[in-house]
């Protein structure tokens, strides 16, 4: 039977006929306790994982490890002789770009005392150096 010959069934190809018939329901039934199985080993490891995190959580001394602080800062002397101490930044080309949770803007390098910013940033133990 097609389309066009005025039955109203269409013929039984596509995902309609990929689903489990009655006639091979043990492979469906299958299929499922496989699937079941996976699952249930998967909450097993889970369940494991669990109770050893548990149990090295006990073991850890009970003191709040104290937090690493990266507190390097760089000092920028510009050429009238004020200074700048920041965090994140980033030299492209002829622009200094500083970078803070709120904005990023741009000091043009040749506003710096290029040589005074290097030794201030040396006296500090933080290199500082231009892209060459």
């Amino acid at each position: 039977m097609g389309f066009g010959d005025g039955s109203s069934d269409p013929p039984s190809t596509g995902p309609a006929s990929a689903f489990a018939s009655p006639d091979n329901s043990s492979a469906y039934a299958q299929n499922s306790q496989i699937q079941q199985d996976e699952i249930d080993r998967l909450s097993q490891e889970v369940d494991r994982l669990r109770e050893r995190e548990s149990r090295e959580a006990e073991r850890a001394p009970s003191q709040a490890q104290p937090i690493a602080q990266i507190h390097a800062e760089t000092v920028l002397v510009f050429r009238d002789n004020h200074t700048e101490e920041i965090q994140n930044y980033a030299i492209v080309g002829n622009t200094l770009w500083v970078f803070t949770e709120l904005r990023a803007r741009k000091i043009p390098i040749a506003n710096l005392d290029v040589p005074a910013t290097t030794r201030a940033n040396e006296d500090l133990g933080t290199d500082f150096q231009l892209p060459k």
